[in-house]
Protein backbone atom coordinates (compact mmCIF):
# COMPACT_ATOMS: atom_id res chain seq x y z
CA UNK A 1 0.00 0.00 0.00
CA UNK A 2 1.18 3.49 -0.80
CA UNK A 3 -0.14 5.46 2.19
CA UNK A 4 -1.14 5.12 5.83
CA UNK A 5 -3.90 6.90 7.73
CA UNK A 6 -3.59 7.13 11.52
CA UNK A 7 -5.71 8.95 14.08
CA UNK A 8 -5.98 8.46 17.84
CA UNK A 9 -3.97 5.25 17.65
CA UNK A 10 -6.14 3.62 14.96
CA UNK A 11 -4.68 3.18 11.47
CA UNK A 12 -5.20 1.70 8.03
CA UNK A 13 -3.18 1.52 4.80
CA UNK A 14 -4.70 2.68 1.52
CA UNK A 15 -3.61 2.80 -2.14
CA UNK A 16 -2.57 5.76 -4.23
CA UNK A 17 -5.50 7.58 -5.84
CA UNK A 18 -7.84 7.09 -2.89
CA UNK A 19 -9.47 9.90 -0.91
CA UNK A 20 -9.63 9.92 2.89
CA UNK A 21 -12.67 11.60 4.38
CA UNK A 22 -13.39 12.17 8.04
CA UNK A 23 -17.18 11.84 8.18
CA UNK A 24 -18.39 15.26 9.40
CA UNK A 25 -21.70 13.99 10.74
CA UNK A 26 -19.98 11.55 13.10
CA UNK A 27 -17.89 12.11 16.21
CA UNK A 28 -14.14 12.13 15.59
CA UNK A 29 -12.23 11.63 18.83
CA UNK A 30 -10.12 9.10 20.67
CA UNK A 31 -13.35 7.46 21.91
CA UNK A 32 -15.32 7.27 18.64
CA UNK A 33 -14.60 7.89 14.99
CA UNK A 34 -15.44 7.03 11.41
CA UNK A 35 -13.12 7.50 8.45
CA UNK A 36 -14.11 6.79 4.86
CA UNK A 37 -11.78 5.78 2.03
CA UNK A 38 -12.94 6.10 -1.60
CA UNK A 39 -11.19 5.05 -4.81
CA UNK A 40 -11.02 8.28 -6.83
CA UNK A 41 -9.10 6.91 -9.81
CA UNK A 42 -10.81 7.53 -13.18
CA UNK A 43 -13.45 4.90 -13.86
CA UNK A 44 -13.66 3.80 -10.22
CA UNK A 45 -15.40 6.73 -8.51
CA UNK A 46 -18.50 5.47 -6.70
CA UNK A 47 -17.60 1.79 -7.02
CA UNK A 48 -16.22 1.26 -3.51
CA UNK A 49 -16.17 2.69 -0.02
CA UNK A 50 -14.06 1.39 2.83
CA UNK A 51 -14.87 2.62 6.32
CA UNK A 52 -12.75 2.34 9.43
CA UNK A 53 -14.57 2.97 12.69
CA UNK A 54 -13.76 2.71 16.38
CA UNK A 55 -15.83 3.02 19.51
CA UNK A 56 -14.88 2.78 23.15
CA UNK A 57 -16.92 -0.03 24.67
CA UNK A 58 -16.73 -2.73 27.28
CA UNK A 59 -17.65 -6.11 25.89
CA UNK A 60 -18.11 -9.66 27.07
CA UNK A 61 -15.52 -12.36 26.49
CA UNK A 62 -17.58 -13.94 23.73
CA UNK A 63 -17.94 -10.67 21.76
CA UNK A 64 -16.84 -12.14 18.42
CA UNK A 65 -19.17 -15.13 18.66
CA UNK A 66 -22.12 -12.92 19.59
CA UNK A 67 -21.32 -10.61 16.70
CA UNK A 68 -21.20 -13.53 14.25
CA UNK A 69 -24.40 -15.02 15.70
CA UNK A 70 -26.32 -11.73 15.29
CA UNK A 71 -24.82 -10.22 12.14
CA UNK A 72 -27.22 -11.85 9.68
CA UNK A 73 -30.27 -10.69 11.63
CA UNK A 74 -28.83 -7.16 11.89
CA UNK A 75 -28.12 -6.99 8.16
CA UNK A 76 -31.64 -8.20 7.36
CA UNK A 77 -33.16 -5.66 9.72
CA UNK A 78 -31.15 -2.71 8.36
CA UNK A 79 -31.31 -3.67 4.71
CA UNK A 80 -34.89 -4.87 4.47
CA UNK A 81 -34.09 -8.43 3.40
CA UNK A 82 -31.96 -7.25 0.46
CA UNK A 83 -28.79 -8.70 2.02
CA UNK A 84 -27.53 -12.27 2.21
CA UNK A 85 -24.59 -13.35 4.34
CA UNK A 86 -22.30 -15.56 2.25
CA UNK A 87 -19.82 -16.50 4.99
CA UNK A 88 -18.97 -15.85 8.63
CA UNK A 89 -15.75 -16.91 10.28
CA UNK A 90 -13.44 -16.47 13.24
CA UNK A 91 -10.07 -14.96 12.29
CA UNK A 92 -7.20 -13.15 14.00
CA UNK A 93 -6.69 -9.48 13.10
CA UNK A 94 -3.91 -7.37 14.58
CA UNK A 95 -3.38 -10.10 17.19
CA UNK A 96 -7.02 -10.02 18.31
CA UNK A 97 -9.77 -12.62 17.88
CA UNK A 98 -12.02 -11.16 15.19
CA UNK A 99 -15.14 -11.88 13.21
CA UNK A 100 -15.12 -11.70 9.41
CA UNK A 101 -18.34 -11.48 7.40
CA UNK A 102 -18.80 -11.58 3.63
CA UNK A 103 -22.25 -10.58 2.35
CA UNK A 104 -24.06 -9.74 -0.88
CA UNK A 105 -26.58 -6.91 -1.04
CA UNK A 106 -29.04 -5.94 -3.75
CA UNK A 107 -29.24 -2.16 -4.17
CA UNK A 108 -30.20 0.49 -6.69
CA UNK A 109 -28.28 3.25 -8.45
CA UNK A 110 -30.99 5.70 -7.34
CA UNK A 111 -32.36 6.58 -3.90
CA UNK A 112 -35.83 5.77 -5.21
CA UNK A 113 -35.35 2.13 -6.24
CA UNK A 114 -37.86 2.08 -9.16
CA UNK A 115 -35.93 4.88 -10.89
CA UNK A 116 -32.50 3.29 -10.64
CA UNK A 117 -30.78 0.27 -12.08
CA UNK A 118 -30.38 -2.73 -9.77
CA UNK A 119 -26.81 -3.42 -8.67
CA UNK A 120 -25.15 -6.05 -6.54
CA UNK A 121 -22.82 -4.91 -3.79
CA UNK A 122 -20.38 -7.09 -1.90
CA UNK A 123 -19.69 -6.34 1.75
CA UNK A 124 -16.61 -7.55 3.59
CA UNK A 125 -16.37 -6.67 7.27
CA UNK A 126 -13.88 -7.36 10.04
CA UNK A 127 -14.74 -6.60 13.69
CA UNK A 128 -12.78 -7.07 16.89
CA UNK A 129 -12.41 -5.71 20.40
CA UNK A 130 -9.02 -4.45 21.56
CA UNK A 131 -8.52 -4.97 25.28
CA UNK A 132 -5.56 -2.57 25.37
CA UNK A 133 -7.46 0.42 23.91
CA UNK A 134 -10.90 -0.73 25.13
CA UNK A 135 -12.35 -0.18 21.67
CA UNK A 136 -14.40 -2.06 19.12
CA UNK A 137 -12.61 -1.68 15.78
CA UNK A 138 -14.52 -2.27 12.55
CA UNK A 139 -13.38 -2.20 8.93
CA UNK A 140 -16.03 -2.47 6.23
CA UNK A 141 -15.71 -2.72 2.45
CA UNK A 142 -18.82 -1.98 0.37
CA UNK A 143 -18.13 -2.40 -3.34
CA UNK A 144 -19.91 -2.96 -6.62
CA UNK A 145 -19.63 -6.69 -7.28
CA UNK A 146 -17.43 -6.46 -10.40
CA UNK A 147 -15.06 -4.01 -8.70
CA UNK A 148 -14.90 -6.24 -5.64
CA UNK A 149 -13.96 -9.32 -7.65
CA UNK A 150 -11.29 -7.43 -9.60
CA UNK A 151 -9.79 -5.75 -6.50
CA UNK A 152 -10.41 -8.36 -3.81
CA UNK A 153 -6.74 -8.69 -2.81
CA UNK A 154 -6.25 -4.92 -2.37
CA UNK A 155 -9.47 -4.59 -0.37
CA UNK A 156 -8.53 -7.52 1.86
CA UNK A 157 -5.06 -6.02 2.34
CA UNK A 158 -6.64 -2.73 3.48
CA UNK A 159 -8.72 -4.55 6.09
CA UNK A 160 -5.73 -6.63 7.21
CA UNK A 161 -3.68 -3.44 7.69
CA UNK A 162 -6.06 -2.06 10.35
CA UNK A 163 -4.22 -1.39 13.59
CA UNK A 164 -5.32 -0.21 16.99
CA UNK A 165 -3.29 1.51 19.73
CA UNK A 166 -0.59 2.69 17.32
CA UNK A 167 1.74 5.15 19.00
CA UNK A 168 2.14 8.40 17.06
CA UNK A 169 3.20 11.94 17.91
CA UNK A 170 -0.01 13.65 16.79
CA UNK A 171 -3.67 12.62 16.92
CA UNK A 172 -4.07 12.71 13.12
CA UNK A 173 -1.63 11.67 10.43
CA UNK A 174 -2.43 11.21 6.78
CA UNK A 175 0.51 10.39 4.57
CA UNK A 176 -0.27 12.04 1.23
CA UNK A 177 -3.71 11.78 -0.26
CA UNK A 178 -5.09 14.44 2.11
CA UNK A 179 -8.16 14.64 4.25
CA UNK A 180 -11.35 15.97 2.73
CA UNK A 181 -13.40 16.73 5.85
CA UNK A 182 -12.62 16.85 9.53
CA UNK A 183 -14.74 16.55 12.62
CA UNK A 184 -12.82 18.68 15.11
CA UNK A 185 -10.75 21.84 15.34
CA UNK A 186 -7.75 19.80 16.48
CA UNK A 187 -8.05 17.59 13.39
CA UNK A 188 -8.37 20.69 11.18
CA UNK A 189 -5.17 22.12 12.66
CA UNK A 190 -3.40 18.80 12.02
CA UNK A 191 -4.81 18.66 8.50
CA UNK A 192 -3.40 22.10 7.72
CA UNK A 193 -0.01 20.98 9.03
CA UNK A 194 0.09 17.88 6.78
Amino acid sequence: MAYRFRAFGVGCDYPEGWRVQIVPTKTFSDENGVVRFDDMRPGNVGNVTVTLSWETASVQDDFVQKYLDNVERQYQKKMKKRCRVLSKEHIVCNGHPAGKVHALMQASTHVLRPFGKPISLEILQIVYHCDQSGQIIMGTVTAEQGYFEKNRDVLQEMLNSIRCHEVIDSPLLVQAGGVEQSGSEEAEEQENAV
